[in-house]
């Protein structure tokens, strides 16, 4: 696949990093600015760079944010008040309201707006799905999904004020599936074991859905080295649906992960969306995840129930 529009990627971490393969391998050459590291990144990764935030929109169709996240309102907004079409890493925003107001301002401008959930972009995931929704396993009795690494270096990914840590960062890819494999989650409780001196978020939610299921998601980042793992048992009347996802020792949440690379199939999938297509997430669900998120955060720190 060849395109011939603009995209430009806001920041300079490990997801602008994943991002600018997969446009590579759409055939598209971002141009990056970061406020501190563009022409370090540059030098290292061969892209090309503009001088300012304000250039940087004038020249893209497409802008990319891979910033630190409370730094994604701020760019998003801008790029659909210049009518530019928005792909932003998860969470679209720190809080819901905030989300909220994301959404809200790209419908009213016509923009697109796309919640970078790539584990929906994740074979294992998706075919879990259209497996749940053709009831090959019967009546689901029981899910659980796990996620689990060593964490992020960057400090602000530890400032919860900031990240919202594991549960904001990490497990708003389980609570966001959750909920598009099983049905609405309107209540979640769980504990946590919280240091983020020692870089370390751990917790376990319990989610009920709206049909009567209790599914479960555990993990977070520990804070020593370990390798990455995620993956999920769904049990059923007729069967289970299971993946484990882990490389030997790697620390790469994608190794392992069958079929096209799901950075690139997300970004692909933005691409469609922007010519009409049904997107595979919606800035709804990107808004909907960050209040799940939320509660979560608020059951985990008093250790009570909260509906959603």
């Amino acid at each position: 696949m060849t395109s011939d529009i603009e995209v430009g990627i806001v920041g300079t971490g490990s997801m602008a990093v994943r991002h600018l393969a997969s446009w590579r391998e759409l055939g598209v050459e971002p141009v990056v600015w970061s406020p501190r590291s563009a022409a370090e990144f540059a030098a290292a990764h061969g892209t090309r760079t503009a001088s300012s935030f304000a250039e940087l929109l004038a020249r893209v169709q497409v802008l990319d944010v891979t910033s630190p996240t409370l730094t994604h309102p701020e760019y998003v907004i801008a790029a659909v008040d210049a009518g530019v079409d928005v792909i932003c890493e998860k969470p679209l925003a720190r809080t819901g309201a905030g989300a909220d107001a994301l959404v809200t301002a790209a419908r009213e401008a016509g923009v697109l707006l796309y919640p970078a959930h790539v584990v929906r972009a994740m074979a294992p995931w998706a075919q879990a799905r259209d497996a749940l929704r053709a009831g090959t396993i019967g009546t689901v009795r029981s899910a659980a999904f796990t996620r689990i690494g060593e964490g992020p270096d960057a400090l602000w990914f530890h400032d919860h004020a900031a990240s919202g840590g594991a549960v904001m960062d990490l497990f708003i890819h389980d609570l966001d599936i959750a909920e598009w494999m099983l049905g609405r989650i309107v209540r979640i409780s769980g504990t946590e074991d919280s240091d983020p001196v020692r870089r370390r978020h751990l917790a376990r939610l319990v989610l009920e859905h709206d049909n009567g299921l209790t599914s479960t998601i555990e993990g977070g980042w520990t804070g020593t080295p370990r390798p990455f793992h995620a993956g999920f048992v769904i049990d059923g009347t007729a069967g289970t649906l299971t993946w484990p996802s882990a490389a030997g020792d790697s620390t790469d949440p994608v190794s392992g992960i069958p079929g096209e690379d799901p950075h690139t199939r997300q970004l692909r999938d933005a691409l469609a969306a922007r010519d009409g297509s049904d997107p595979v997430v919606t800035a709804e669900d990107g808004a909907r995840a960050v209040h799940l998120a939320e509660a979560a955060l608020d059951a985990v720190r008093t250790s009570e129930a909260h509906l959603v």
